[in-house]
């Protein structure tokens, strides 16, 4: 359902003075504001995924909401972990198929089918190009070249096997050799993802598996490299079309050999204008300015990358293997939102479920 038939039916809705239906807190736009106007359901799920299911009531807040109570229809499904009100922490168990009730005493007063899938198929997603607004399909990597002692930040997603994409967080597993550096990260809070970290520690190639939910799904490839395999440096940017004074934006750098494949995990020395910016990473955060057109440079040992942006500063290099945790994880989509305006806009947006 698109975000206008929504709103269009939460105004039927309104005016009918009755209504509720059921959404959850996945959200897979990377961009913050869309969670706000989400309401929907995200099925199908992945298994070993935790999702927070809302009753979403139009019409006036219910004066009896204390005694509601969210069930499934088959626990070993989809398991209800808690319930409190007009939410419920719904634990994604096994492949199958379920129904969420919401009840008041033994009243039904909303349900809704939901399906968790089999995942047959993991994505991996430089955190680079996601910082770059790249599409998916741009960001997806299918060779993953780490630079020995650094680390490569990866969003990973699961689909089954008729392509769909299976919603929810919290279900990624790897097993790999040690020298592989593979672990997990979950960010949370408003953009929920699970992150793959790979550190290799040795040159060469490290067999990485990946799980969700303890079913085995895939497996792939990561390649340590030297830093003599670096022949160049390439320097990317949100496009500055259309921007005003003002704006934030972002360029992010990443290496390549000889044959141009990426290397990802690389700490570079940035300058703008001639003069060095403090700190090592691979993106640089800067603010637009028309009026001030500068060369920028990303420099790792005998590799240079350059661009020209317009900016008077201020600047801040960063690091894209910063994937951010709690508050942090909205810092780590490009945003940056200040934790009073997010405590107001989450506030905002429970008390509007029920207004």
């Amino acid at each position: 359902m698109t975000r206008w038939l929504t709103a269009a039916l939460a105004l039927v809705l309104t005016a009918s003075g009755c209504g509720y239906e059921l959404s959850d807190d996945v959200d897979w736009e990377l961009d913050f504001f869309d969670l706000l106007h989400s309401h929907d359901l995200h099925t199908p799920y992945v298994p070993g995924a935790t999702v927070t299911f809302w009753a979403d009531a139009y019409g006036g807040a219910p004066e009896d909401i204390d005694t509601w109570r969210f069930e499934s229809s088959d626990a070993s499904v989809a398991r209800v972990a808690s319930s409190e009100g007009d939410r419920a922490s719904i634990e994604m168990r096994s492949p199958g198929t379920a129904t969420i009730r919401l009840l008041r005493g033994d009243e039904i007063i909303a349900s809704a089918a939901i399906e968790v899938g089999t995942p047959a198929e993991a994505e991996l997603m430089w955190h680079g190009d996601l910082l770059l607004r790249r599409s998916e399909e741009e960001a997806r990597v299918e060779d993953a070249r780490v630079l020995v002692g650094e680390t490569g930040a990866f969003l990973v997603r699961f689909r089954d096997a008729d392509g769909r994409l299976l919603s929810g967080n919290g279900a990624l597993g790897v097993e790999a050799a040690p020298e592989a550096g593979a672990s997990t990260e979950r960010t949370f809070l408003v953009e929920r993802r699970d992150w793959l970290m790979l550190t290799p520690t040795s040159v060469g190639e490290h067999e990485v598996s990946l799980s969700a939910g303890g079913l085995p799904v895939d497996m792939f490839l990561l390649t340590g490299v030297g830093a003599g395999s670096v022949a160049s440096v390439v320097i990317e940017g949100q496009s500055e079309a259309g921007r005003k004074n003002g704006d934030a934006l972002v360029l992010v750098a990443h290496a390549e050999d000889e044959e141009g494949r990426p290397i990802f995990g690389i700490d570079y020395a940035w300058d703008v204008g001639g003069d060095s910016v403090a700190g090592s990473g691979d993106v640089l955060r800067y603010t637009f300015d028309e009026r001030s057109p500068a060369m920028v440079g990303a420099t790792f040992g005998e590799a240079r990358g350059e661009t020209m942006i317009r900016t008077s500063g201020p600047l801040r290099v960063d690091d894209s293997a910063n994937v951010g945790c709690s508050a942090s994880g909205i810092e780590s989509v490009g945003s940056s939102v200040p934790l009073t305006l997010l405590a107001l806009v989450l506030s905002w947006r429970r008390r509007g479920r029920l207004g």
